[in-house]
């Protein structure tokens, strides 16, 4: 954290662009930090100082950085269980950045995508189902088969979702009905079924493989929920 401040204070005010970026991204650890001590406050401090500082600036590196430190101030958000601002955050993404793609074929506009699971996120924090499920089939629709960021994106983004209320029934149903998701996630179908109770049938090679997706979502899940009670 000293060496993080030390390089802020030393260059925060340098107009090289090389420098505004490692700035920038020293912010976000920053933010990172904090977040991983319990500091909350701390850490949506330095996300709101990234924004402040960058925020307006076009230089592509600083837009990525920034978009994610938005991402980051959203996901904290949520593991306080500040769902109204995680929600204002996630329209604040997706206003600036939601119409930048990533840089593989495809041209995802990948924190549209991003924005849209702290949205989930949020309203099902605030028990609001429904519209929470709709986001999520939204989610579900943007997916693009062969994408590895979306596909790992995909899979670590449903445990935070069990964790702020999900029901696992709903969001397995949901995946199998989507043709983009249906096929490809088809082990994290079969693990949320298992989750939530129901008979499952298929070839044995793929039970096996989502049982061990069911055991590393409820690992985490546990963990998670964990760490919010903690904070």
């Amino acid at each position: 954290m000293v060496a993080n401040n030390d390089l802020i204070a030393r260059f925060g005010a340098s107009d090289t662009p090389e420098i505004q970026v490692q700035v920038a991204k020293t912010l976000v650890n920053k933010g990172v930090t904090h977040g991983r001590r319990g500091e909350h406050d701390a850490a949506l401090v330095a996300y709101d100082d990234l924004v402040a500082r960058f925020g307006s600036d076009d230089t592509p590196e600083l837009q990525h950085v920034v978009a994610m430190g938005l991402v980051k101030k959203g996901n904290q958000q949520i593991s306080i269980g500040h769902a109204e601002e995680a929600l204002r955050t996630s329209d604040a993404l997706d206003r600036r950045f939601g119409g930048v793609t990533d840089n593989e074929p495809e041209g995802v506009a990948i924190w549209r995508w991003r924005a849209k699971w702290i949205k989930t996120q949020a309203l099902f924090l605030q028990e609001k189902h429904a519209a929470a499920l709709d986001v999520f089939r939204s989610i579900c629709a943007m997916f693009v088969t062969g994408h590895e960021t979306m596909l790992r994106e995909m899979l670590q983004g449903v445990s935070p979702l069990l964790v702020a209320g999900a029901s696992a029934g709903e969001l397995g149903e949901i995946l199998s009905a989507e043709s983009r998701t249906a096929g490809v996630l088809a082990p994290l179908v079969v693990a949320l079924q298992l989750i939530a109770g129901e008979s499952v049938r298929g070839p044995a090679e793929m039970l096996e493989v989502a049982a061990d997706v069911r055991e590393k979502l409820e690992e985490v899940t546990r963990s998670q929920a964990g760490q919010g009670s903690r904070g």
